[in-house]
């Protein structure tokens, strides 16, 4: 979102020391995960995965809207595990419904 490359933050923060790296707000859920997939590709620091509930949009009344729900956001978590994610949440729009969803998912694998 901020133009920095996953290959970037790779090389500027392992070089410091950083106990783990990743992956946080800002976009859609399948580029954020694309963004994962790369990062796990790239480290071997334990991933932070935290994306919005889906990109935002706005209801042309000032109000933003999160359209991912619950039950998708957690399915969806599944994969961010078997792609390398250590520390999963949830941003933007996320609900404690959401969380509740991707923590129900994770501990089933």
């Amino acid at each position: 979102m901020m133009g920095v490359k996953p290959q970037q933050v790779v090389e500027a923060f392992s070089s410091i020391g950083v106990q783990a790296i990743g992956v946080n707000c800002g976009k859609s859920l399948d580029s954020n995960f694309e963004i994962l997939k790369e990062l796990n590709s790239l480290t071997d620091l334990p991933i932070w995965f935290k994306p919005n509930a889906g990109a935002p949009e706005t209801d042309g009344m000032g109000s933003i809207q999160y359209h991912i729900t619950p039950d998708d956001m957690g399915k969806q978590a599944v994969q961010w595990v078997e792609n390398g994610a250590k520390f999963v949440g949830g941003c933007c729009g996320t609900s404690p419904e959401h969380l509740g969803a991707i923590a129900r998912n994770i501990n089933k694998l």
